[in-house]
């Protein structure tokens, strides 16, 4: 059998792990997520970034939706900042151009954590230290700093009122239609878990209903996006699909195969994992 990683922390146990929040590994550290999967030669700014922020999603266990929010904004940011220099692509977010001589790595270092910083609520003091160590001292690079810093308080401002604002009863805002037929949500019943996975708080209100009415960062209308209508329970195509959920599904499944449980282990990410986003 493979040592993963849901084997050691089944068996160890994650309680050891909770001092970890907001103490980001280096690279080629075991609590690094790029490092198994990257070789040090490809490492760069933006892999430095991503990791740090993976490992912010692991350890303060934030939630796939808004994983995928608070990957957005910082990579938005840091490449708004140093294509403004490099002049590459086109900018649908009127950044305008950035100052002459600037050190685009840098401005891309700045804008990410800058808005990281943001979306995180984590000052990122050391790995702004070590990042900004890694260049070189000069112009370029007083320059790249204080444009990425502009432009990563611009996305901050622009993202500020997007709809993305937590609450705690949020589907009471009309944010959430509740049903009142078959298909009506119900909260997960006490004592529901995995072993080993998450672990989920009985009648949980639902998670993120807002989130599709956040505005998009470059789509128009989120409408042409959205999923096919659910079928009517009592329609043979759901009882088809459920009848596939059941067989493949099940504890003693004889159908899945051993690529189908990998993938569905991958996927579920559980305990304390980068969750989907991440991946």
């Amino acid at each position: 059998m493979t040592f993963s990683r849901r084997h050691f922390l089944a068996s160890a146990g994650v309680a050891g792990f909770a001092g970890l929040s907001g103490c980001t590994g280096r690279f080629g550290s075991v609590n690094s997520y790029l490092t198994p999967i990257m070789q040090p030669q490809n490492h760069n700014i933006v892999t430095y970034w991503c990791d740090v922020v993976m490992q912010q999603i692991r350890d303060q266990r934030v939630p796939p939706p808004r994983a995928a929010y608070n990957l957005a904004m910082p990579t938005a940011a840091g490449f708004l900042a140093a294509n403004s220099i490099l002049q590459t692509y086109d900018d649908p977010f009127g950044i305008g151009a950035g100052p002459r001589g600037a050190d685009p790595e840098m401005a891309y270092g700045v804008a990410f954590a800058t808005a990281a910083s943001e979306v995180f609520q984590q000052p990122f003091i050391g790995e702004r230290m070590d990042f900004a160590n890694g260049i070189a001292d000069g112009e370029a690079k007083s320059l790249g700093a204080a444009w990425g810093r502009q432009v990563g308080l611009k996305i901050v401002k622009m993202r500020t009122r997007d709809g993305s604002q937590p609450s705690k009863a949020n589907y009471y805002l009309n944010r959430y239609q509740r049903r009142h037929d078959a298909l009506q949500w119900t909260p997960t019943g006490p004592l529901y878990s995995a072993k080993p996975g998450p672990e989920f708080d009985s009648f949980s209100r639902p998670l993120f209903p807002g989130h599709g009415q956040i505005k998009p960062w470059t789509m128009g209308r989120t409408g042409n996006f959205r999923a096919a209508p659910f079928h009517d329970p009592a329609s043979p195509e759901f009882a088809d699909e459920f009848e596939q959920v059941r067989a493949l599904g099940a504890a003693d499944s004889r159908e899945r195969t051993a690529d189908q449980s990998e993938i569905a282990l991958f996927w579920e990410d559980g305990p304390w994992g980068i969750t989907p986003p991440g991946h």
